[in-house]
C-alpha cells in the first residue's frame, strides 16, 4: 500500500493500485467506519481489475490511513 501525504497538516492517506496502468481510473471510496478491505471481500476489487485501475484509499482515520488524535485535524476546511 502506498501513501500520499497532505501537505498542510502531514497526515497520511493511505491507497492502493490495482488493474492495468493504461485502464480508466476508478477512485472506490468507503463509508464511514470501514476501510478500502471493503471492496476487496466484497469481491469488487477482482470483477473490476480487469477493465478498470481502481483507487481503493483507507481515508482519514480509518484502515491503513494516519488516525490523528487532534479533534482539529478532522475539520472540514475550505
Amino acid at each position: 500500500m502506498s501513501r500520499a501525504i497532505n501537505p498542510v497538516d502531514g497526515t497520511a492517506v493511505a491507497y492502493a493500485t490495482v488493474g492495468p496502468e493504461d485502464a480508466p481510473a476508478l477512485l472506490l471510496a468507503h463509508g464511514s467506519a470501514l476501510s478500502s478491505a471493503i471492496w476487496r471481500g466484497f469481491g469488487y476489487l477482482a470483477a473490476l481489475r480487469p477493465r478498470y485501475r481502481l483507487l481503493p484509499p483507507d481515508l482519514r482515520g480509518h484502515g491503513r490511513g494516519d488516525k490523528p488524535t487532534d479533534p482539529d485535524c478532522y475539520r472540514n476546511v475550505l
